[in-house]
């Protein structure tokens, strides 16, 4: 047989149980928060590999590999002018050094 509780008593225990049932208020209330953020989180971090991986394996594509390697056609004519440029003033200089 139990006792009677006290009024005391029985006043702690409705503080205990309304603080008991605010805190797992609180963790609902962060579990709801969290699922969608750490399911966003699993789901970018799944796309970024799954591109990062996708990217590397077009860009290591033999065919595609020359074509980024190549030089565009403003450097190849640019370093003609400057070979040119280069040959003038090297002319220019035994000119200037032979007077």
């Amino acid at each position: 047989p139990q006792a009677a509780l006290s009024e005391r008593e029985t006043m702690e225990t409705d503080v205990i149980k309304l603080l008991i049932q605010s805190y797992f208020n609180i963790v609902k209330r962060e579990i709801i928060d969290m699922v969608p953020k750490a399911i966003s989180l699993t789901l970018v971090n799944f796309a970024k590999d799954n591109i990062q991986k996708e990217l590397l394996q077009e860009l290591y594509k033999p065919e595609v590999l020359d074509d980024l390697l190549k030089e565009s056609e403003y450097v190849v004519s640019r370093r003609k002018e400057v070979v040119q440029m280069l040959s003038a003033l090297n002319k220019a200089e035994e000119i200037v050094s032979s007077v």
